[in-house]
C-alpha cells in the first residue's frame, strides 16, 4: 500500500495537475498515474488515444516546504482557468 497524501487534483480537457507529497521520487508517482489512466482508459476502449495525446510527459517538481505545498495546491485549484463543469 502506498502512503501518499493526494492535496488536490484539477482535471482539464487535455491534462490533469495534482499535488502529491510522499517518501518517493516523483517519477516513481507520475509513473503510477499514467499506469493507472491508461489501464483505466483502455478499458473504456481510447487506451490508443490516450498515448498519442501526451501520456509521455509530466512535470515532477519536488516541494520541500509547507509554503511550497500551499503554493503548488492555490496554482493547482486556482490558476488553471475557468472550472470545467
Amino acid at each position: 500500500m502506498r502512503k501518499w497524501d493526494f492535496w488536490t487534483p484539477n482535471v482539464r480537457t487535455n491534462h490533469i495537475h495534482t499535488v502529491v507529497s510522499a517518501q518517493c521520487k516523483p517519477e516513481k508517482i507520475l509513473a503510477a498515474f499514467k499506469a493507472n489512466a491508461t489501464r483505466k482508459l483502455r478499458r473504456q476502449g481510447v487506451g490508443a488515444q490516450a498515448e498519442a495525446h501526451g501520456f509521455d510527459r509530466g512535470s515532477k517538481k519536488y516541494l520541500w516546504t509547507e509554503a511550497d505545498v500551499i503554493n503548488a495546491v492555490a496554482y493547482v485549484e486556482y490558476d488553471q482557468g475557468e472550472p470545467l463543469d
